[in-house]
């Protein structure tokens, strides 16, 4: 679906649910129609749109529901505190993992069989992927025409990376998917770092040479990420020091919507 952007990484602790959620708030002050998608069974970014605990949500209408068949995906929908729609996702997708891997192939597409009739209602869908290389998150990459990869302004970050675009190219062969536009962005980034400057040089000058798109926009650490997901909102919802975070996630918007 070409309006569909996965943010994925295999690595933990990059940023995805962040810039989910933030990237979220931004287009919808920007004018757009907005779609968050969990496929994470944490639920990280159902909390963000405001819904304390996921769990209680099970059998209301989530992912899980709706790739168990027990619901289609409009009937799912529900409306984020800052003003984006949601399909919520938790632990409940643990158990969805096994019954994808028994359907084969017809497993990796579920997710774009569930989204398809309601893409068109959107003008951005993201979806929020967990760690490591699962069929779910196979699902979300058969379902997108974007891929949205963050990597925090550490070493560590560079391998995960670099492993993810091996196996990005490998699940298009496998499973006949069509090329992605893949972009990098830098998070986490602390400009006392001598090392989270270099990573952002290395991520710069490897984006193009791979393949990606380097969005140029970097997105620091603050504390105002962690109080915006403790109160289930986003770094638009006045909190202190955030003024410059809301002004990069409005920059991220534009470029993701010019992408």
């Amino acid at each position: 679906m070409e309006n569909c952007v996965s943010v994925m990484m295999p690595k933990g602790g990059v940023g995805k649910t962040t810039t989910v959620a933030n990237l979220a708030a931004a287009l919808v002050r920007q004018g757009y129609q907005v779609l968050v998608v969990d496929n994470d069974w944490q639920g990280s970014a159902t909390v963000h749109a405001g819904y304390k605990d996921p769990e209680e949500l099970t059998g209301q209408g989530t992912l899980a529901d709706v790739l168990a068949g027990h619901c289609a995906a409009a009937d799912a929908v529900r409306k984020a505190q800052e003003g984006y729609d949601l399909i919520a996702g938790n632990g409940a997708l643990i158990n969805i993992d096994v019954q994808l891997i028994g359907l084969g192939e017809a497993g990796i597409y579920a997710i774009r069989k569930a989204l398809e009739p309601v893409a068109d209602q959107y003008d951005v869908i993201l979806i929020d992927c967990e760690p490591g290389m699962h069929v779910r998150n196979l699902g979300a990459l058969a379902a997108s025409h974007y891929v949205l990869a963050p990597v925090s302004a550490d070493y560590l970050s560079l391998k995960p990376l670099r492993l993810f675009l091996q196996v990005l190219h490998n699940a298009q062969q496998r499973y006949h998917m069509p090329p992605h536009a893949t972009g990098v962005i830098v998070t986490r980034f602390d400009a006392r770092q001598n090392q989270a400057l270099e990573v952002v040089e290395v991520v710069r000058r490897m984006a193009p040479a791979a393949g990606m798109t380097w969005m140029e926009t970097i997105i620091p650490e603050r504390a105002a990420h962690r109080k915006a997901a403790a109160a289930g909102t986003s770094v638009y919802d006045g909190l202190p020091g955030a003024e410059d975070l809301t002004e990069l996630y409005n920059e991220l918007a534009r470029r993701v919507i010019a992408w």
